[in-house]
């Protein structure tokens, strides 16, 4: 009979989360489209609202989305109409969601910068008479390689 008890105790508590275990504080679940927009945290520190907002960044909004883990301060999440977390320190963050061709026009800008920064690196190795190589693997496996001869001394 106890077991019986037992069990119905066990399936009425609620899952127990231990102190020790990682949390999922930032998880966006619910309705988020992350096919059309790509989505990001943004602490609400010094000007980054606003730079967000000027790149075409705009608040997620609180319709059918959960946030992480339940925490002590949940309901606060949820007294709004945009996707706020609180992540300690005083700060808060908001999810904020771009266009996914802006969010690729950015990014292939930003692989630009570091290309032209990569090509003056591997450049400037054959300006002097030395000898020896010096190469840059990039994430496509693509690699700049230069010779350079070091002269002895």
């Amino acid at each position: 009979m106890s077991t019986i008890r037992d069990a119905l105790v066990k399936k009425q508590r609620p899952d127990r989360i231990p102190v020790a275990e990682s949390r999922n504080r930032l998880t966006v679940e619910g309705k988020v489209d992350r096919v059309n927009f790509v989505q990001r945290w943004v602490n609400d520190v010094d000007d980054r609202i606003p730079r967000f907002k000027a790149a075409g960044y705009e608040f997620v909004n609180n319709d059918g989305i959960s946030v992480g883990d339940d925490t002590v301060d949940y309901r606060s999440t949820t007294d709004t109409s945009i996707v706020r977390k609180g992540v300690g320190g005083g700060k808060v963050a908001y999810l904020m969601q771009i266009p996914r061709e802006w969010y690729e026009e950015d990014q292939a800008k930003k692989q630009a910068r570091v290309d032209e920064i990569e090509d003056a690196m591997v450049q400037s190795v054959n300006a002097d008479q030395s000898y020896g190589k010096v190469g840059i693997e990039g994430r496509d496996n693509k690699s700049k390689v230069a010779e350079k001869r070091f002269s002895k001394r």
